[in-house]
């Protein structure tokens, strides 16, 4: 009776146990998990009413050409391929569940931030052309009804907004995206590593 006991009490000394830091990384990457679906339902509201803004020009607004008709479908394959490719990429957020080890998030996370970054180093430039070529297409004509000094203008804002945000916004927010993944990677093979 009394090495059955024992055997019991090594038996449940051996247990792995999850320490409060696990516990409470685990927390933080479904806290960041719960950030980024919030995320993807607003980036998919936001560019289906811009989608839907831009077909309703499409219907309403006459063209003398065929320019705006050709911008507008640029713009709006930017945003259709960019909806797919981000639903794609956020339903890998589905494989961080509470149940799976420390092993299985490394490995979900290390996935995750593969898809990332790639979609930063290669979509978001795909999207960027295809959005200034719409815009360029789409202005075409309407500068055309403008003095030149108006047009210049236009053209100068329109595609300084679109360089500030392709060369100074968009390497800032993948730096700031890049970095809480990473922490959390870094976390979790230290913990990976102790157990």
């Amino acid at each position: 009776m009394e090495s059955n006991e024992l055997d019991l009490s090594r038996i449940w000394k051996k247990q792995p146990t999850k320490s409060s830091d696990y516990d409470d990384l685990i927390n933080r990457i479904h806290y960041y998990k719960k950030a980024s679906n919030k995320k993807k339902v607003i980036s998919n509201i936001s560019l289906t009413i811009t989608a839907l803004v831009i077909i309703s020009i499409w219907v309403l607004y006459k063209a003398d050409t065929v320019f705006p008709k050709i911008g507008m479908s640029l713009i709006i394959a930017a945003i259709s391929i960019s909806l797919f490719k981000f639903n794609q990429f956020y339903k890998s957020f589905n494989e961080l569940d509470k149940s799976i080890d420390s092993k299985g998030y490394l490995d979900a996370l290390i996935a995750i931030q593969k898809k990332q970054k790639d979609i930063q180093r290669n979509f978001i430039n795909i999207y960027f052309i295809l959005l200034s070529l719409g815009l360029l297409f789409y202005m075409y004509e309407v500068s055309l009804k403008m003095d030149i000094k108006t047009a210049v203008i236009a053209y100068v804002l329109t595609f300084g907004w679109v360089a500030f945000v392709w060369f100074y916004l968009k390497p800032k927010v993948a730096k700031k995206q890049n970095e809480k993944l990473e922490k959390f990677i870094d976390s979790i093979e230290k913990i990976h590593k102790n157990t």
